[in-house]
């Protein structure tokens, strides 16, 4: 498909037989195996990754887990699964960030999200509803990006100043009073998920501090795939 195609997320690999492999998700939630000719559950969303015996008919599943308010994948095979170089057994459940390499059998792919986009209004303010998937970006940005805070992953961040440091950079992000606390609920969704950040609680009276759980092993800011524009 072409640049501009509107999707949820992209998978970019090759298969389990070594032919290229792009998929476009337009659904919350898709199920991953060994290539059929149609799907086991009618209305269920599968793509399917090779037909090598090792790749199971249903191997993995991507899901949007509201409550946590990110992508992951459960292991649905006896033969595990592999995310960012971490081994995950049948029942296993992992993140899976902008970039995130799953391996299913012999099939390897790239997860992808689309890039985020900073839609002005009129007024030369941002739609903070426009950033609403970039947050963890824009957090993990404060950790290891080219202007990260320094021992920020030694010590942790209280929110208020992860909060303050990502307006230092992005401004005009505080357009409104709305933006302001779309911003605080966005922020506080992705520092609860203890997969993306180890929560550390200070003494009494004083606000818990949050490390970035960099699960990829890399620097999202420099060494991640650069997601294709799906929007």
């Amino acid at each position: 498909m072409s640049k501009g195609q509107e999707a949820f997320f992209k998978l970019f690999g090759v298969t389990a037989e070594d032919e290229s492999l792009e998929y476009y998700g337009n659904a919350e939630r898709l199920v991953l195996g060994r290539s059929r000719l149609t799907p086991k559950d009618e209305g269920e969303e599968f793509f399917g990754a090779g037909s090598v015996p090792q790749l199971s008919r249903r191997h993995a599943v991507i899901y949007w887990s509201r409550k946590r308010a990110t992508w992951r994948i459960e292991c649905l095979s006896k033969n595990g699964c592999t995310v960012d170089a971490t081994d995950y057994p049948q029942g296993g459940d992992a993140v899976l960030n902008n970039g995130s390499a799953v391996r299913i059998a012999s099939a390897r792919f790239y997860f992808l999200l689309p890039k985020v986009t900073r839609k002005r209004k009129r007024d030369g303010t941002t739609d903070a509803r426009a950033l609403k998937s970039g947050y963890l970006k824009l957090l993990a940005d404060v950790f290891e990006g080219p202007k990260r805070v320094k021992n920020a992953h030694a010590k942790g961040l209280s929110q208020e100043t992860l909060r303050a440091e990502i307006i230092k950079d992005n401004p005009h992000l505080l357009s409104d009073v709305k933006s302001r606390r779309n911003m605080t609920r966005g922020i506080k969704r992705y520092l609860e998920d203890e997969n993306l950040f180890t929560k550390i609680e200070g003494k009494e009276g004083d606000a818990p501090r949050y490390k970035y759980n960099n699960t990829s092993g890399t620097s999202l800011s420099k060494e991640a795939p650069e997601p294709v524009d799906l929007t």
